[in-house]
């Protein structure tokens, strides 16, 4: 019969626990693996599996008992960094919400909303249709297999027990900025179309104030929105693209490697 020492039994569970800690936090972060369209229980069972995977291919690691006063550090260390790895990811769909709402608001279609069960919250309808459109554009370039490769990576650049630079999460943190410009950008030809739609709509409203600003405004400032966002939609991947690829060098920061 096999018998384990309480040793030996401390190390399976730091070998482990400590990968599926960063994995879960990965989990709780990412806005594709960790959707909350995807059942909690195929979560979980997805950690576990990736974790089973895994574990014969990492480092060594740290002969510490997780339940030891020297084994919390390392399993807040873990789950930072993939909530770390997870947050650089959800920063461009982030980014791309924001754009879908200033749209939304332009066209007068702020009011326009749904329950999006990702979120559980009323979100504007163009927001979630950017959303989703990122999300395919996302997979169409194996999107999933770079986060699946920027997890096992972590593991080998940050195994447990190392600390990365604390300025290095100050820096994720504060060119976050980046991409929420990148995402703007996405908005801004159809905004600057719009604020002229609009000022046409005011020339018109001093030289025939009988016109009904309210009812002819809402059509011709859909109208156009809608013809603009049609015509945007041929240009939209290279923005993407460039979102995606600030998205990969933001990783590749992260980890100290390179990521393709």
């Amino acid at each position: 019969m096999l018998s384990l020492s309480s040793t030996q039994i401390d190390l399976l569970v730091t070998a482990y626990g400590l990968p599926l800690v960063r994995i879960l936090g990965l989990l709780a972060a990412d806005p594709l693996l960790g959707s909350d369209r995807i059942p909690v229980r195929i979560r979980i069972a997805f950690a576990l599996v990736m974790t089973l995977v895994l574990v014969p291919a990492l480092p060594p690691p740290p002969a510490v008992a997780l339940t030891g006063a020297d084994g919390w550090p390392l399993v807040v260390q873990q789950f930072l960094i993939g909530v770390s790895i997870g947050f650089v990811v959800r920063m461009v769909f982030t980014a791309l919400e924001v754009a879908g709402e200033v749209i939304g608001l332009q066209m007068g279609l702020g009011f326009a909303t749904f329950i999006d069960p990702a979120h559980n919250t009323p979100q504007p309808v163009l927001a979630s249709f950017l959303t989703t459109l990122a999300f395919l554009f996302f997979l169409s370039l194996n999107g999933h297999h770079l986060i699946l490769t920027a997890l096992v990576e972590s593991f080998h650049a940050l195994p447990p027990g190392r600390w990365p630079d604390g300025q290095l999460f100050m820096g994720i943190v504060q060119n976050a900025s980046d991409i929420f410009n990148a995402g703007l950008k996405i908005a801004l030809p159809l905004v600057i179309v719009l604020l002229f739609a609009n000022l046409a709509l005011g020339v018109m409203t001093r030289a025939a104030p009988q016109v009904n600003i309210f009812a002819v405004g809402f059509a011709l400032t859909l109208v156009v929105g809608i013809a603009m966002l049609a015509v945007q939609m041929n240009q939209i991947s290279g923005p993407m693209q460039r979102l995606f690829d600030l998205q990969v060098s933001r990783l590749s920061e992260l980890l100290g490697t390179g990521l393709k």
